[in-house]
């Protein structure tokens, strides 16, 4: 028998984990207002008052998903890629945020995250952490596409600095680079390919379709 007091605090103890951990993604929306009401002040890309919070990353995925997923060209089960995106990045509550680009290998935060998570939902986890589904391969491609449609909101030159910074790479071809990482998490579905390539075509930087 579950005691409802500890699954309280259990739930805003989670809730709390995934607010304080915070991305190296900057929050747009954010950043737009702090500029608005503070014009003459300069913030840094580590400013905690500027940077993307997880529980605002996680939040983002459903609507993106949700708003695509009527024009995908492969079936997809859109009730089980909420889910999976719902758990999607819990791991992290426990390792932090890693930049994507650096990132070595995805197991440690699979391995911390499944020790967070009910049971009802192991199996749909180690799907995500597959990729071998349509609705895994989906829920993947929402999460590494969301990032980029930040950095079109942020602006290509501060993006451009920003990663440059964090990964210590080049700014030169730095979009490019970025494109690249990314284009292999698309390339399951037409629609989500052709539609990636159009997010590039937004930034000043003309990068290379392959």
């Amino acid at each position: 028998m579950f005691n409802h007091s500890e699954l309280l605090d259990s739930l805003i103890d989670q809730l709390s984990r995934y607010s304080s951990v915070l991305r190296k993604s900057t929050q747009p929306f954010v950043l737009s207002r702090i500029k608005n009401r503070f014009p003459n002040e300069i913030f840094g890309f580590d400013d905690e008052l500027i940077r993307e919070s997880l529980i605002e990353h996680v939040g983002s995925l459903p609507i993106i998903a949700v708003f695509l997923h009527p024009y995908l060209d492969i079936d997809v089960d859109l009730g089980k890629v909420l889910t999976i995106l719902a758990i999607y990045d819990i791991g992290e509550t426990v390792l932090g945020d890693e930049l994507t680009f650096i990132k070595q290998a995805d197991s440690h935060e699979y391995i911390e995250g499944k020790k967070l998570l009910h049971l009802n939902y192991h199996k749909l986890y180690q799907e995500e952490f597959e990729a071998l589904t349509p609705e895994a391969r989906f829920a993947k491609s929402i999460d590494k596409i969301a990032p980029d449609i930040m950095d079109l909101l942020c602006g290509e030159d501060y993006s451009i600095k920003r990663v440059a910074k964090q990964a210590n790479w080049q700014e030169h071809g730095l979009m490019q680079k970025i494109r690249d990482k990314k284009r292999p998490f698309m390339l399951w579905s037409a629609f989500m390919t052709d539609f990636h390539d159009q997010l590039f075509s937004r930034f000043e930087t003309k990068t290379i379709k392959k």
